[in-house]
């Protein structure tokens, strides 16, 4: 009997592999205050397939690409994850956390880095194949922001409101 192998599985491998080597970097200078600018940032970035606010948003409500969010272990070492997010409003993006080790160390730090990436199969040209941006976040905390992203959406108050703080090309 011959195994049929599932043609998602390879570009699904590729993706998560590409995703955790954009974002493990940048999880890692962007949660360190000693990093310094010139040595943790990298110095080749895709601006022409990267992602406004806007186009991450409409492509994160359409569910496009898949999302990882990078944060820091209470002992220094990187947490990354992959989750499903949403749009709460122009600036901010919602998640649905269980309890969990990326939770925590948002609640603990009150900030992350999340890789929103998109891979078209379909694309024949190699500069439009992969779009995406890298968004540096931090916990909504604002009484008023809260509630009104909760009420117009319909969430619950276990939902995790991030503000947008910048855009960064994928890179």
């Amino acid at each position: 009997m011959r195994h049929e192998e599932d043609p998602m599985k390879r570009p699904t491998a590729l993706v998560c592999i590409l995703i955790a080597a954009i974002l493990l970097p940048c999880a890692l200078s962007a949660q360190s205050s000693a990093a310094d600018a010139s040595s943790s940032a990298s110095k080749y970035y895709y601006a022409n397939v990267s992602l406004d606010q806007a186009g991450l948003l409409e492509a994160i409500d359409k569910r496009l690409g898949g999302c990882t969010v990078a944060t820091v272990n209470a002992d220094g070492s990187p947490d990354i994850a992959v989750f499903v997010p949403g749009s709460g409003d122009a600036d901010h993006i919602i998640f649905g956390f269980a309890p969990n080790v990326t939770l925590a160390n948002i609640m603990r730090t009150k900030k992350a880095v999340i890789c929103y990436f998109i891979y078209n199969q379909a694309e024949t040209d190699k500069n439009k194949k992969y779009s995406g941006a890298r968004i540096v976040v931090e916990l909504e905390e604002d009484p008023a922001v809260l509630k009104a992203i909760r009420s117009a959406k319909k969430l619950g108050n276990s939902t995790t409101i991030m503000k947008i703080v910048k855009i960064l090309p994928v890179g």
